[in-house]
């Protein structure tokens, strides 16, 4: 059985960056790196947050910090050509998907917690 040809035209604009390298796709490597040490980084100070915290919230919001970091490391695994372009999108988006579910159950959760209230706040909203 034969994979199916694609053409570059009815890729993405990124899909191509893989192959060859040349131009402004050069560009992707360091925004790449950069958006993976920074994704790494707020993950890392989320885990901190969350350390601290120990509360539902905060883990939501640690684990949505480190699915973007995921998504950085992804596309250096598509990059370097590890994972198949289509499997990379799939992978991708749901990603996507899956921080938006973090960050809207994180903010639910927020809003219906019970709020611990002592003996200084009585009374304040």
């Amino acid at each position: 059985m034969t994979a199916p040809i694609v053409s570059s035209a009815s890729l993405p604009l990124h899909a191509t960056a893989g192959v060859g390298l040349s131009g402004s796709e050069v560009a992707f490597v360091p925004l790449l790196v950069f958006g993976g040490l920074a994704s790494a980084a707020l993950a890392g100070l989320g885990a901190v947050a969350f350390s601290r915290r120990r509360s539902r919230s905060y883990l939501l919001i640690t684990l949505a910090l480190v699915a973007l970091g995921l998504k950085a490391f992804l596309g250096g695994l598509w990059m370097l050509q590890f994972v198949p372009i289509t499997q990379h999108h799939l992978l991708e988006h749901g990603m996507d998907f899956a921080i938006a579910a973090l960050l809207v159950a994180a903010i639910y959760d927020a809003r219906t917690a019970p709020t611990k209230r002592g003996p200084d706040t009585e009374g304040l909203e």
